[in-house]
């Protein structure tokens, strides 16, 4: 399998249920190496992907279930925080009713996104706008991590004699992901940044534990 998007994202969830993971950035492999004591039970996304045997009904079902909520309370945080008052049309329960009622092949048919909203604005919109290339929203992890006056400096967090995530696998393994990744390797950057979240959390909630080794 070629070590390029979109395989890699197939690969990084191989063995694993592919629609309770397709829309989270995670590499469930590297993290049960680091924390192989640690083994996730079913949760609610794998809930909502054992009730359908389609493939692209687990998607969905899926992504209305558990990922919706993320990025609707994303999205509310953001919008309070900017002091703005912001309304999701197309999450409305009705509506939601109708669409899923409504064949694969003329919702999610494969080849192109959003293909009934697209349907939809051409009555309205340029035809090169409405299907241009979807631009992502990247965010700069690799160089803030970099920083050690920023983000980098909670890397120490990750492998002082305080971490709280060292009870939980090999301090030795936490400090090879992050002088690996200090000697420049970028290729799981999320990876570390997934480490960087939840060592903090963890540091609000409780004392240091006792590591492995």
């Amino acid at each position: 399998m070629p070590a390029v998007p979109p395989f890699l994202g197939i690969k990084r969830v191989s063995g694993h249920d592919g629609a309770s993971y397709a829309s989270v950035q995670l590499d469930p492999s590297a993290m049960h190496a680091l924390f192989p004591a640690l083994v996730p039970g079913p949760g609610a996304r794998e809930r909502a992907s054992s009730r359908f045997r389609n493939f692209r009904d687990r998607l969905l079902a899926v992504d209305q279930s558990a990922y919706l909520e993320s990025l609707l309370v994303r999205q509310d945080k953001m919008a309070m925080a900017a002091s703005v008052e912001a309304r999701v049309p197309f999450v409305h329960l009705p509506l939601a009713g109708v669409l899923n009622r409504l064949p694969n092949a003329i919702r999610v048919p494969g080849g192109v996104t959003k293909p009934l909203l697209k349907k939809i604005g051409e009555r309205y919109l340029p035809h090169d706008l409405l299907y241009r290339r979807k631009i992502g929203l990247t965010l700069p992890f690799a160089s803030w991590l970099a920083d050690k006056d920023g983000m980098g400096r909670y890397l120490d967090d990750l492998i002082a004699p305080d971490s709280r995530l060292a009870g939980y696998t090999e301090r030795r393994w936490l400090k090879d992901v992050v002088d690996r990744f200090r000697r420049g390797e970028r290729a799981r950057v999320l990876n570390l940044v997934r480490l960087v979240n939840v060592e903090a959390w963890l540091r609000t909630l409780v004392a240091p534990a006792r590591a492995v080794s």
